[in-house]
């Protein structure tokens, strides 16, 4: 027997179907990964926000801390750097002023300078006494040296002078000496 067959079937190819079908799904599968992980990331970045906001209290507060810090050092510094250039003209004064035994001579003036001078300007001072004075001035850990500018004589019978000194000082220990007196 012969068979004889009026239809005639055609095969189809498979494998493209196959092959479009599985991108299809892969890309619906990427796609869904996609829109989970965004929408996880949605979710995240509103609880950080919402965490931002419940902490921006603290946040200002911490800066507000950090500033004032900040200023708290630097007032530490200048109080540092002005106690470093600050002279003890007071107790310079005050101190070379002691030194003056008699209560008939008279300060007619004393300057202190920055550059490292006291000029001083004695009236009514006796030999003796202006040599004690000097003797006095000279032992003291802060003055270098004790200059006599001008002796002149005031009142010839009672052999009383007008003295004028210039006193060098080492003005580090000056500031060290004004330190140990306060």
């Amino acid at each position: 027997m012969i068979e004889v067959n009026f239809f005639e079937k055609k095969e189809t190819n498979v494998l493209p179907y196959l092959i479009l079908s599985g991108f299809v799904v892969g890309v619906i599968v990427l796609l869904t990964y996609f829109l989970f992980l965004s929408a996880h990331y949605n979710r995240v970045d509103a609880q950080n926000v919402q965490i931002m906001q419940q902490q921006s209290e603290q946040v200002a507060l911490s800066r507000d801390i950090q500033q004032i810090e900040r200023l708290t050092t630097q007032n530490r510094e200048t109080i540092t750097i002005l106690d470093e250039q600050t002279f003890p003209v007071a107790f310079a004064t005050e101190h070379v002023s002691s030194f003056i035994p008699n209560e008939d001579t008279q300060l007619v003036m004393l300057n202190v300078t920055t550059t490292g001078q006291i000029m001083l300007n004695l009236e009514a001072v006796g030999v003796e006494e202006s040599a004690s004075i000097i003797e006095e001035l000279e032992s003291v850990s802060y003055i270098n040296r004790v200059n006599v500018t001008r002796l002149q004589q005031t009142s010839s019978e009672e052999g009383l002078y007008e003295i004028d000194l210039t006193i060098d000082y080492d003005e580090s220990l000056l500031k060290e000496e004004a330190l140990l007196w306060q």
